[in-house]
């Protein structure tokens, strides 16, 4: 993804260990810049991250 690309995020179940459908579009944002840093979770895990600019919206279901 570049600067100024859009996104939506799509959630499939309620939660990350839940087997309950969710099936809807709950984020939108976009990238503000081209960068790609590290960011520290823990100890063990440092995943890459964006700047996003998040912004509201009504959740879209989408039935499979």
């Amino acid at each position: 993804m570049k600067k100024w690309d859009i996104f939506f995020i799509y959630s499939p179940k309620i939660s990350l260990y839940s087997n309950e459908k969710y099936q809807k579009i709950t984020a939108c944002g976009i990238i503000l810049d081209d960068l790609v840093f590290k960011y520290k979770m823990s100890e063990t895990f440092e995943p890459f991250r964006r700047k996003v600019k998040f912004y509201d919206i009504n959740e879209v279901g989408i039935e499979f």
